[in-house]
């Protein structure tokens, strides 16, 4: 499968990547793959790869005798370092001597979640490795936050094909994803696993009560019949656990604040589950 299918998204980053490891998996160039966690530089790396399949090492925590071994036994082929920059120094001086040192016939290929000049002033990088890494082609991979107009095709390659309703795509491209695809990947897997009749749910800490009016409005102005008992129970949840938290989780002010008795207000947090805990 080529790369222009499997790198998913329309930015002018994405379009500009595509360019790059179609020259990159042709070239057999030492490549350098520059990204925070999350953002598919394994899968960056198997498509510079071409047709090869890279023999990855991770190296967080790797033994330095099993590194040693495994890589003098390389003769050929793509090898692929995840994540350098979390090697021990002993480790990354293991690195640095097969890169000088390896058959011609081997390429490299080297992931790290920061530009290496950050990577030496934090001391995450030896200066000698440092100096062979720059020597690579590089590719850097922005974080999903920075292309949003990206996120709508990777949640619908994602979803398998269930149908997503506008406010909720606008939903997801709202939010930060801190932790880039990796993530979005994850929530939309929940929302497939636990998809009901074919509708796609976002999980509850994902909903707020403006994304469910938007959709009770946009199928009233579409004729449909609104389904009210979710989407207001959301909005009235929103609606006491902030003033539970206004007034410190103190259920008769936050009553008394709303114009509720106690009882009344007790029987609504009863059957919204809220709690101190949860309203976090």
């Amino acid at each position: 499968m080529s790369a222009e299918i499997q790198i998913v998204g329309k930015s002018k980053h994405v379009e500009q990547l595509r360019k790059l490891i179609a020259k990159l998996s042709t070239s057999g160039k030492d490549t350098l793959i520059v990204g925070e966690p999350g953002v598919g530089k394994t899968t960056v790396a198997s498509l510079v790869a071409s047709l090869e399949i890279p023999t990855s090492f991770r190296l967080a925590g790797q033994d330095e005798l099993e590194l040693q071994t495994s890589l003098a036994a390389i003769s050929s082929g793509t090898v692929l370092f995840e994540d350098v920059d979390q090697a021990g120094f002993r480790n990354q001086e293991i690195v640095l001597e097969f890169i000088a040192t390896r058959p011609k016939a081997v390429r490299v290929i080297s992931t790290v979640c920061l530009p290496t000049k950050e990577l030496l002033s934090q001391r995450k990088l030896t200066e000698n490795l440092c100096a062979r890494l720059n020597g690579f082609e590089m590719v850097e991979i922005r974080p999903l936050r920075e292309r949003p107009e990206d996120i709508p095709l990777l949640v619908k390659h994602f979803a398998n094909g269930l149908v997503i309703d506008i406010n909720t795509l606008e939903t997801l491209v709202k939010l930060p994803w801190n932790e880039n695809i990796r993530q979005l990947k994850s929530v939309i897997d929940r929302c497939v696993s636990s998809a009901q009749d074919g509708k796609f749910m976002l999980p509850e800490e994902f909903v707020d009560e403006r994304t469910e009016v938007a959709k009770m409005v946009s199928g009233l102005m579409e004729g449909q019949r609104p389904v009210l008992d979710k989407s207001l129970d959301v909005i009235e949840n929103t609606i006491i656990r902030r003033t539970l938290e206004r007034f410190g989780f103190n259920e008769s002010k936050a009553a008394q604040f709303l114009g509720l008795t106690d009882h009344v207000f007790g029987q609504k947090v009863e059957r919204l589950a809220l709690s101190k805990t949860t309203a976090r």
